[in-house]
């Protein structure tokens, strides 16, 4: 599912800044919802709840960009450009 290639990019983005950029402790995701049904934005704070604890634990600032307002609850800062 489209669902499922979403959070396996997130994971694969997480594993090649861990190998190539962790000198840089950022992540940065641009639009990582994209194409994303109700269904599997639901699942989002599954994806990312090791996704923060890894942050957290290596000092790893984590960026995402995104028009999905409805993820807004899953980060602790909220930059809206508009």
């Amino acid at each position: 599912s489209v669902g499922q290639q979403i959070e396996l990019a997130i994971s694969f983005r997480v594993a090649v800044n861990s190998t190539f950029a962790s000198s840089l402790s950022v992540l940065s995701m641009d639009e990582p919802t994209a194409y994303l049904d109700d269904d599997d934005l639901d699942k989002l704070p599954e994806v990312f709840a090791p996704l923060r604890n890894v942050a957290e634990s290596q000092g790893l600032q984590i960026i995402v960009v995104t028009h999905e307002k409805g993820i807004r609850h899953l980060f602790d800062k909220i930059i809206e450009v508009v």
